[in-house]
């Protein structure tokens, strides 16, 4: 990639993005005014932006991951990750797409003067999850450096990916090349799935993010679902709190309306997203770990087992990463197909040419998990 010269604001500058393996020119013009500007982060907080931004630091794996997408690699001076124990694995993925960036300390631990001391004024982080404390983030104003919190992942991606863009590139820029190629193939792999299946009112899911929670209505991926299959099972559940975005599956108030209302009108699949703490899905063996063990649905209250999903074998654990984030249009995808749809994608295919695209090394397989003996074992469903 041709760098951008971002020490200098021209009344055009060019901006050389690759995309797909071919450099196209996008001009800029007298994008950065020195009067300065205000963009909105994700959490609803203004920032203003005085003088042209040269260099981030990203936490975590979503924003370095829109970063690339959008040709703004150069700009990442600075990669923390969040765990201790997925650090140096994220940092062996990360670092050979990021050359000017350097390995900082984990987020709970990274410090202001660590910061300060690459000329970094910007910190960029997701909102609530694997993040940048309150603690911190005053930690760091006090010397200047300022948290952008952009989730770049869900309902909200496309708005995150502009703001970068905003950001890095000026008031004026809310597109370039690169975001237009990678939306372009996100909405037509989501138009097309859409077209391919027939969501039904008469069916029910539910939906369970591995801890605790059963997604709710609010949940951008119990819309999706929604979308392809049929109707959250919680809507038939009055007076539910729909303050947040799920609900708690061990409290004995829900969990006893959820398995009265599957004995009187039966939920027809259970989705999971095979995640928590450090657990990872990605084989069957995992799955299964993820089932029975402290993160999975079971852990949160034994009479899950009874449910009459579980009895017709239509349990379907995900790999977490494949659902949120860049990669969430193959997301569509593994629902349609979990939840009995033909869409007729090569899974593996679509992945392949993403990493190809960005340089990234997203898995190709132990995407999505099945079940034929009531969950006492689960077997890969390979999507071709």
């Amino acid at each position: 990639m041709m760098a951008i010269d971002k020490k200098i604001i021209a009344i055009a500058v060019i901006a050389v993005v690759l995309v797909a393996g071919i450099a196209t020119a996008v001009v800029l013009t007298n994008n950065q005014s020195s009067s300065g500007y205000t963009i909105v982060d994700g959490s609803g907080k203004e920032i203003k932006i005085s003088e042209p931004v040269t260099s981030i630091v990203t936490v975590n794996t979503n924003v370095p991951k829109a970063m690339k997408i959008l040709g703004l690699d150069d700009y990442v001076t600075g990669l923390s990750f969040y765990s201790a124990k997925s650090d140096s694995s994220n940092w062996n993925a990360f670092s050979p797409l990021f050359k000017n960036a350097k390995h900082m300390s984990i987020a709970p631990n990274m410090t202001g003067e660590e910061i300060a001391e690459l000329g970094v004024k910007y910190v960029v982080a997701q909102i609530d999850s694997m993040t940048v404390s309150s603690d911190k983030e005053r930690e760091y104003a006090e010397l200047g450096i300022t948290v952008v919190r952009l989730d770049c992942f869900g309902d909200t991606m496309y708005d995150d990916f502009k703001t970068l863009l905003r950001m890095c590139l000026g008031d004026k820029v809310t597109t370039n090349d690169a975001y237009e190629t990678y939306v372009k193939t996100s909405d037509a792999i989501v138009k097309d799935v859409l077209s391919k299946v027939t969501p039904d009112k008469s069916k029910s899911f539910l939906f369970f993010m591995g801890g605790k929670g059963f997604y709710n209505m609010n949940a951008a991926l119990s819309q999706t679902t929604e979308q392809i299959y049929g109707v959250n099972a919680l809507n038939s559940i009055k007076d539910l709190d729909l303050s947040g975005v799920t609900n708690d599956a061990s409290k004995d108030g829900l969990m006893e309306q959820v398995i009265a209302l599957d004995a009187k009108d039966p939920i027809d699949v259970l989705l999971l997203r095979g995640s928590g703490g450090m657990t990872s899905v990605k084989d069957a063996a995992s799955a299964l770990k993820f089932w029975e063990g402290e993160y999975g649905l079971i852990k949160c209250n034994e009479a899950y087992k009874g449910l009459n999903a579980v009895n017709a074998n239509n349990v379907y654990i995900f790999n977490s990463n494949i659902l949120s984030g860049p990669l969430s249009y193959v997301g569509y995808i593994l629902i349609a197909e979990a939840t009995g749809f033909d869409t007729g994608y090569n899974v593996a295919e679509l992945i392949t040419e993403y990493n190809k695209t960005y340089g990234f090394d997203e898995a190709t397989s132990g995407l999505l998990f099945g079940t034929s003996d009531g969950c006492k074992s689960f077997e890969e469903i390979v999507v071709s």
